[in-house]
Formats: structure tokens, C-alpha cells, sequence
């Protein structure tokens, strides 16, 4: 018992100077990190390994299995916690080397790599998104996969290191050992290498741009920059478009507007002849030369434009100017005169006399503000509108209406940006839920997407969204549908008893 209690000690103080070794490493200026340095490191950590190994086994081999369950060592896994620190320890010391030899030995490096730095190239990390699987194997293999410095053992910690998400959790209990690095990738492979689906996404996002809706610059720009994107990412597959020109080229010049698709057609008459066919190659020179020319001639056309979209999506206030005496106009029956000396309001009865003197409350302030400041130039701002639960009551007219505002649209159109747009229908009372209901649309479209609140919805939601939005940019057809008028006025019927419910928060 005593013999295994030692050898268990020496165990746990050879697993801490392990630790520590490593801690201390990091700790080490710059300067001091030279060649020699991290082999010395590198010599000491395989002696305390070694070492650590055989008193493991002997441990294994002399002791009590009964007993040793019951000891911290094996129970917390200590053997392979330590070997997973000696792995990694030894990983960061080898990284040192290149850089280390490079430091010490400048004269080795030619003059064009003393004279420019060029940055670190990093590998992003992969998420188990089919359309980023591609870059990611590509850098990955290049930088690491083929790298004869490195070991399998390196390699499977790197791999770890750069997957997240639902990739993580493929191998993330897979244990780092030399074996495990060719199974671990050929996991990956073989699930994220669905050719049929990723030339299923690049294909739905090449046919799934927007149409053009006037000239513009930056959509030919997004147009060429799209296309070529997805050409070039059917190609990575294997797959040969180089026979495709004429089918892109008609659906690409589809959505151009009309002029320039006129322009197109001009210039295949004037350059291609009648017995061959236009190429890719050519058309995107041509959309390369429209759309330089259109940037000189567009920031003016976009410039007026969007100050219109400004005055438009404001709503001025109505102001009357007046100069001297005004006239004072019954609300009942329009002659001149003040309602109190109107016969027709007299001949109703109280009730209605009551409900009317309620709607015209405010208008009969402002004309006493008028009548105090006789002679004198004013600028009173008339305002017959009561506001309630989403609702504005125009108590002249005696109607009801939705008048909603929103913020110009700019880019970039994120979840957030469109939900916030969406809220600003309040509509507690229901009465335009039929109007409503294909905004509250689009939320559910997002949620279903898994868009993040800053991220751009998908293409396809994003083209509805604009198209949605520049069919009603103000929503003012929300107040051209819902405008709901009493026909039979309740003051028109002086029989009928009216009884006034006030209700209060």
C-alpha cells in the first residue's frame, strides 16, 4: 500500500511539473525564445514524458485494481488529461522553431522576404455551412493537410481548433491520437463534400438575383460580381460551364433594364457576326463599360431621387397664414356666424348639442387664439386629428385612418431593420389585419431562416423585402384601405338618445 502511494505521488509530480512547464513557457520574454531555448524545452518535456509513461505502466502492472479505482488519479483521469497537455505543450514548442530559426539566421532568408512582411494567413473557422465547406477544405489542405512538418497527431489539433457548431460536434470526442487524424477528416468529407447540394445553392442564388427596376451602376456591378462568383464556384466542383455562355448570357440580360438591354443588343449587332454567338466573356465588358459610364451620370438622378423619397415620406403640417380679422364660419350649418348663434344647433336636443360641442373643441380654441391676436400676422398650426390605439380620428371629416411613417430604406436591410419596420404597424384593434398580415409575414420568414438580428436575410427575402418596399415606400396605401366613415351621422337623428361612455387608463 505504501509502495503504491509513492509511485502515485511521483505520478501527480510529474504531471504538475508538465503544467507548469508549459505555463512558464508563456510567460518568456521574447528575446529569451531563441533555438536553442525551445529545444532544451522540447528535450525536458520528452524525459518528463518518458518518465511519466513508465510510471504509469508500472503503476498499472503492481497495484490493486480494487484499490486503484478508488483513487483520485484514476478516477479524475489525470493520465489523459496530462497526455493532452504534453501534446499541445509540444505543438507550441515545434510553431517556435520556424520562427525562431528565421530570427537567428536572417542571412538564410532571400531580400524580397527581409524587405516585405507579408501577413499571417488565417484559416476561418468552419461552421458546418454546406456553402463554406469548400474555402475551408481548400485552405486547410493547403496549409495544413500537406504540410509533410507536421504530424497527424499536429494536425487533428489544428483541425479541432478551426471547426465549430454542428462541425465540432462531429469529432468533438473523437481523442487526439495519430490514428484519429485520417478517420476524422474523412468524416468531414464525407459529410459536408455533397456535391449535388452545393451546386444545388450556387445554381437557386445564380438564377435568384433581382431584377434591375431603372439604370443603375451598382447593379450591374452586384450583377457581374454575383455571377462570376457562381460560375467560378461551379467550376471548384468540377463542373464545366465553360459551354454555358449563351444560357447565362439570356438570363443575366433579362434582368437588365430596358435600355441596357437595348445597348446590349446594339453592341452584339455592331461586334459579334450574325453566324457566331455571343460570349461571357464579351458581356461582361459590356456591363463593365455601361456601368462606368452610368456612375458619372448617376449621382445626380439618385441624388434627386431620394430627396423626393424624403418629401414624400413626410407629412407636413397643414399652417394658415392670416392678416387681419378673419372669418368666423358656423360648423353646423357653414354661414357666418358662431355656433352658439346658429338656429339648428339650438333646435337640437342636449345630448347632440353636447356631442358636437365635444368634436369641435379644438377648432373653436384656435379661433379664440385668432380673435386675441387680431391684426397681426400669424402662423397657427390646425390640427382636427385625435390620435387613439394606433387609430387617427379626423373629427371634421368624422373618419378614421392609419397613417404610418418609416425611415428611408438604406442598405445594409438587416432582421433588425425589417422587424422594426414591420412593428410599426400597431394595429391593437385588428381592423387592417388583412393589410398587416403579409408584413407579419416576412418575421416568420426570417425566424425560419435563422438570420441573425444584424445579418442580411436571405436573397430571396431580401428581393421581396425591396420589392415590398418600394411598392409602398410610405405604407401610404394603409390610409388609401382603411378610411372608415360614419354614413348616417349621429347628430343627423336629433330623436335618438345619446349616451357618451368615456373610458379611461
Amino acid at each position: 500500500m505504501a509502495k503504491m502511494e509513492t509511485s502515485l505521488n511521483l505520478q501527480v509530480d510529474l504531471s504538475s511539473r508538465i503544467f507548469k512547464a508549459r505555463v512558464n513557457f508563456k510567460k518568456s520574454p521574447k528575446e529569451r525564445v531563441t533555438k536553442d531555448f525551445v529545444m532544451c524545452r522540447l528535450e525536458s518535456l520528452e524525459q518528463l514524458w518518458s518518465e511519466f509513461r513508465k510510471g504509469h505502466r508500472a503503476l498499472l502492472q503492481q497495484s490493486d485494481p480494487q484499490l486503484l479505482e478508488k483513487v483520485s488519479y484514476i478516477a479524475s483521469d489525470t493520465y489523459n488529461d496530462t497526455e493532452e497537455e504534453y501534446m499541445i505543450y509540444k505543438c507550441e514548442l515545434k510553431r517556435h522553431l520556424p520562427d525562431v530559426d528565421i530570427r537567428d539566421n536572417p542571412g538564410k532568408c532571400s531580400d524580397s522576404n527581409v524587405r516585405v512582411k507579408l501577413p499571417k494567413i488565417s484559416i476561418p473557422t468552419f461552421s458546418g455551412k454546406y456553402t463554406e465547406w469548400i474555402t475551408f477544405r481548400d485552405l486547410f489542405v493547403s496549409m495544413i493537410h500537406n504540410n509533410t512538418s507536421l504530424d497527424n497527431v499536429q494536425k487533428l489539433q489544428y483541425l479541432k481548433g478551426f471547426l465549430t457548431g454542428e462541425a465540432e460536434q462531429l469529432i468533438r470526442y473523437i481523442p487526439v491520437s495519430d490514428a484519429n487524424y485520417e478517420q476524422c477528416w474523412k468524416m468531414l468529407e464525407k459529410r459536408y463534400s455533397n456535391k449535388k447540394y452545393l451546386s444545388n445553392c450556387i445554381l437557386k442564388r445564380l438564377l435568384s438575383q433581382r431584377n434591375a427596376t431603372s439604370e443603375s451602376a451598382s447593379f450591374l456591378k452586384e450583377l457581374i460580381d454575383t455571377s462570376s462568383d457562381c460560375l467560378n464556384a461551379l467550376t471548384n466542383l468540377g463542373i464545366n460551364v465553360s459551354t454555358w455562355d449563351i444560357i447565362v448570357i439570356h438570363l443575366l440580360s433579362i434582368k437588365l433594364d430596358s435600355e441596357s438591354r437595348k445597348q446590349w443588343e446594339l453592341n452584339v449587332t455592331m461586334n459579334v457576326p450574325s453566324d457566331s454567338l455571343p460570349t461571357f466573356s464579351q458581356f461582361k465588358d459590356f456591363l463593365t463599360s455601361r456601368y462606368r459610364a452610368l456612375e458619372f451620370i448617376e449621382p445626380k438622378h439618385v441624388n434627386k431621387q431620394i430627396n423626393s423619397n424624403i418629401k414624400s415620406n413626410i407629412s407636413n403640417p397643414k399652417v394658415l397664414h392670416t392678416t387681419g380679422v378673419t372669418r368666423l364660419l358656423c360648423e353646423l350649418c357653414g354661414e357666418e356666424h358662431k355656433l352658439s348663434f346658429c338656429k339648428k344647433f339650438g333646435n337640437l336636443d342636449c345630448e347632440s348639442r353636447q356631442l358636437l360641442k365635444f368634436m369641435n373643441q379644438n377648432r373653436e380654441q384656435e379661433d379664440n387664439k385668432i380673435e386675441e391676436k387680431k391684426n397681426k400676422e400669424l402662423e397657427i398650426k390646425l390640427d382636427n386629428i385625435v390620435k387613439i390605439l394606433g387609430l387617427t380620428w379626423n373629427s371634421t371629416r368624422d373618419e378614421f385612418q392609419y397613417s404610418v411613417k418609416l425611415p428611408p430604406l438604406s442598405a445594409p436591410v438587416t432582421k433588425r431593420k425589417i422587424i422594426s419596420d414591420v412593428a410599426r404597424l400597431y394595429d391593437p384593434l385588428g381592423w387592417i389585419a388583412p393589410c398587416v398580415i403579409k408584413a407579419k409575414i416576412f418575421i416568420q420568414r426570417l425566424w425560419i431562416a435563422g438570420t441573425g438580428w444584424d445579418e442580411e436575410p436571405p436573397e430571396d427575402i431580401l428581393n421581396d423585402w425591396y420589392t415590398y418596399r418600394k411598392k409602398h415606400p410610405g405604407f401610404d396605401w394603409l390610409t388609401r384601405v382603411v378610411s372608415l366613415k360614419c354614413k348616417n351621422s349621429i347628430i343627423k337623428r336629433p330623436t335618438s338618445k345619446l349616451i357618451i361612455l368615456p373610458v379611461c387608463d
